[in-house]
């Protein structure tokens, strides 16, 4: 659990550090930047593993995914 409170504490601080500058008049205009911003996040090379984020979920994650069945009320 820690080592997700840090990983989200990161990018939250990567993610502000970019759009501190920045006067966004729209919930749509800010939430469209922050999504640019996740891109380049998730497309940058992790030195440690020397693939992206992407390339790792890609890989690791995607293919165990599962569509989440619906709820009929």
């Amino acid at each position: 659990k820690s080592k997700v409170e840090l990983g989200v504490k990161g990018i939250q601080r990567w993610i502000l550090m970019r759009l501190r500058n920045h006067t966004f008049f729209s919930v749509d205009e800010l939430n469209a930047q922050i999504s640019s911003i996740l891109d380049l996040y998730n497309n940058k090379i992790v030195k440690r593993f020397n693939k992206s984020r992407s390339e790792m979920f890609a890989k690791l994650d995607q293919k165990q995914l599962m569509i989440a069945p619906v709820v009929q009320s």
